[in-house]
């Protein structure tokens, strides 16, 4: 089978091109033979059209970017209907580049290939007439040698065929659907067709078949010809996803000029032989039904809304039933003189699905917020969101194979409340061991039962989002001055307060196990208060800013930081005669404090150490430590009168951070026990500079010659300096690409 489908899309391959070789001269001699036509037939048949201007050349392409992704795609003009497109188009684009890539150091933590590297893409666009209707083609083919550019050699990047008409349209290849936020938004590769029909005073229908994969060579290679070639390829966690088919159906009605009402239907179903049976990653099986609508009514009232269900099997190995899952959103906006709000409601259920939306799961989600302009120079800002998880139902996550039984059962995600479970047993508190240890299980405390399924829900989480802000602009004296200052706050907990889980713990030269109990429950507040500053000047922006940000968590005070960050930068345009300059600067640096633990602290009356009363924990000393991290960024960008253009730019990460980290040896410490951890200074620089500097032949914007130099150094603090340094490296680029563009319109 897997052999009949690589030959299945091989030939289709090979028809599409073919089709778009004989479809273009086709045009070209429609075109001669409709351009010979006398002045008076053409105007018969639509209204005569002006002579279009000249073509504007295109503006350069982005330089080649072999590391860290692919280079960019050139992509078609944007959309325009046929009765508004001038004229023919026709476009190629030649892009070869070769870098050389030097590494030093511990040269497995970079993700570069060293040594010489090429790269060529191809990239053709047609957009012709043909009769009323018009016909587009575009493909971007690719060669490169470099991995870490593209896994394939030979590859097709991105290709669509499309007949464009007045009520009809038809795409074959690359194409995004988007049909409405919860049923069908993203990429297809595969067959789309539009219909405009009279129906009930209009009606527009949608339909889509396809496949859904990141690269058109997965749909007939394995998955280990994208593997990483450093390491071998495992089947268990391939380097590609699931192909999935992809279906699509939609009707879009509008009653009013101000109203919209449609019904959507999309269906995903993952190809379960496109992967090894080994693989770790769950086949779906996914359909959706959906009814979305808008309307504008009122003085600028505006309402929106969408239904949807959904029919979902999470393993379509083993899960023969579908779970049923349901969603909702609603949005209601308002602008009436100085006052304009916005209210959001949505509603996932547990079970909910979409596999060609990628929406998320189990969340209740509210928010509302609004502006109030008090004058021309105040405005008033404020938000509120509120969203929870656990919502009713028995969600299922996945199917597996039980670890104890081998038996395929469902890993559901149950919540059956709280409990009191010996650590030693998992038992109840009848157990001798739990009765001894009396002091630390008590009936008053409640420990959350979570040994049903590690992954699964074990909470409600609730988290509270306010914000407001004050802007004041264009004040008396102060110019373009602008001054934004506000406050949000975020606020995270969890419904089980006063849930615990105990466990046993051995420590070093103690034979004797010791329950500890760790607490379940989270309650933690972040509050920030914040000041921004803008300062707009004849040549540029100078920018100001400053937040604090407490967070503070009650349930472990360890965890609480106190973060201040300051940011400053310019952004500037000068014009000296012919020539431009663009300078950008950008300064950020963040302090974090917080509190850190050193070492058990000693009871005066008895060897042992002292320990919390309920959680059993032993009690540590702790210090206050903090870390410092900055941003240092700046381009400079230099347009010369006439053939060059200069780019520039520095930047560098740097962060000093007290880390703790193992000593290797236990020492005892103080009041008994030991302790194989200490306290020191780390942290890391990574300074980068890009240099690239493009050069327009005869000063054509179509055909440049671009030279680049990138040179990143990534230095690493070693935590012991007993140890060597194993994480530091260095990378340099040095890259020449030509890029020749031809073409008419």
């Amino acid at each position: 089978m897997r052999e009949r489908a690589r030959k299945w899309a091989w030939q289709a391959g090979v028809v599409c091109m073919a089709l778009l070789a004989v479809v273009q001269p086709a045009l070209t001699c429609s075109e001669s033979a409709s351009q010979s036509k006398p002045a008076q037939q053409q105007s018969s048949s639509q209204p005569a059209q002006q002579a279009p201007a000249p073509p504007k050349p295109p503006a350069p392409a982005e330089t080649l970017e072999p590391h860290p992704a692919p280079t960019t795609q050139p992509g078609p003009p944007a959309e325009k209907s046929p009765g508004t497109l001038e004229g023919n188009q026709v476009f190629f684009e030649f892009k070869y580049g070769f870098n050389h890539t030097g590494l030093a150091g511990n040269t497995d933590r970079s993700f570069l290939n060293p040594g010489i590297n090429h790269i060529f893409d191809f990239s053709s666009f047609t957009n012709r007439a043909w009769g009323a209707r018009r016909l587009e083609a575009f493909s971007v083919f690719r060669y490169t040698d470099d991995p870490r550019v593209d896994p394939e050699r030979n590859s097709l990047q991105r290709a669509h065929l499309r007949l464009t008409a007045p009520t009809f349209e038809a795409a074959l290849g690359d194409h995004l659907v988007s049909y409405s936020r919860f049923t069908f938004n993203q990429n297809v590769k595969g067959l789309n067709l539009r219909k405009d029909v009279p129906w009930f005073g209009g009606v527009r229908l949608l339909a889509t078949g396809g496949v859904f994969t990141d690269r058109w060579g997965a749909l007939f290679r394995d998955h280990s010809a994208f593997a990483d070639p450093r390491r071998p390829p495992d089947p268990r966690f391939p380097a590609k996803p699931y192909t999935r088919v992809a279906l699509g159906l939609r009707g879009e009605h509008k009653p009013t000029e101000n109203s919209t009402l449609a019904l959507s239907y999309s269906q995903g179903s993952d190809v379960i032989r496109s992967l090894p049976p080994e693989t770790q990653i769950s086949p779906l099986n996914n359909q959706v039904v959906g009814l979305d609508s808008s309307i504008v009514f009122g003085r600028n009232f505006r309402l929106a809304g969408e239904v949807v269900y959904s029919l979902t099997q999470f393993d379509a190995r083993y899960q023969p039933e579908k779970r049923k899952g349901s969603a909702v959103r609603a949005e209601l906006s308002h602008r009436w003189n100085r006052l304009s709000w916005r209210a959001e409601y949505a509603l996932f259920m547990p079970n909910f699905f979409s596999a060609n939306a990628r929406q998320v799961q189990d969340l209740q989600d509210m928010s509302v917020r609004g502006t109030f302009d008090l004058s021309k120079r105040i405005s008033l800002q404020a938000a509120l969101r509120r969203t929870n998880d656990n919502l009713p139902g028995r969600p299922v996550l996945a199917f597996a194979p039980d670890p104890a039984t081998g038996e395929v059962k469902p890993r559901l995600l149950t919540n059956p409340g709280r409990a009191i479970i010996c650590p030693a047993t998992g038992s109840g508190q009848g157990s001798s061991f739990c009765q001894a240890q009396g002091t630390l299980l008590q009936e008053t405390m409640f420990i959350f039962r979570r040994l049903v399924d590690p992954a699964g829900r074990v909470m409600t989480t609730l988290v509270w989002l306010p914000e407001t802000r004050l802007t004041l602009r264009q004040l008396p004296r102060l110019g373009k001055l602008q001054v934004d200052l506000g406050y949000r706050e975020r606020a995270v907990k969890t419904s089980n307060l006063g849930s615990f889980e105990a466990t046993i713990q051995t420590l070093p030269g103690s034979p004797t196990p010791v329950p500890v109990t760790t607490p379940l429950f989270r309650y933690r507040i972040t509050r920030i208060p914040f000041l921004d500053v803008s300062l707009p000047m004849t040549t540029g922006v100078l920018n100001f800013g400053y937040e604090y940000r407490r967070n503070r968590d009650r349930v472990r005070r360890d965890l609480s930081t106190f973060t201040h960050r300051a940011v400053a930068g310019y952004s500037g345009s000068w014009y000296l005669g012919s020539w431009q300059l663009f300078p950008r600067l950008r300064y950020e640096a963040e302090r974090v404090s917080k509190q850190l633990s050193w070492e058990p602290v000693d009871d005066p009356s008895t060897p042992d150490r002292l320990r919390n009363p309920f959680t059993n924990e032993p009690l540590v000393s702790t210090f206050s430590g903090g870390d410092l991290t900055r941003s240092l960024q700046g381009s400079l960008g230099v347009e010369f009168p006439k053939y060059l253009t200069l780019e520039m730019s520095y930047r560098e990460l740097s962060g000093e951070i007290l880390t703790g980290f193992a000593s290797g040896v236990f020492f005892p410490a103080p009041g008994g026990g030991f302790s194989q951890f200490t306290f020191g200074p780390g942290g890391y620089r990574r300074p980068s500079f890009r240099g690239q500097l493009t050069c327009r032949i005869r000063n054509d914007e179509n055909r440049f010659l671009t030279f680049v130099f990138e040179r990143a150094v990534n230095t690493f603090a070693a935590p012991n300096p007993a140890e060597p340094d194993t994480r530091s490296f260095r990378e340099n680029i040095a890259q020449l690409s030509f890029v020749w563009r031809v073409g008419r319109r």
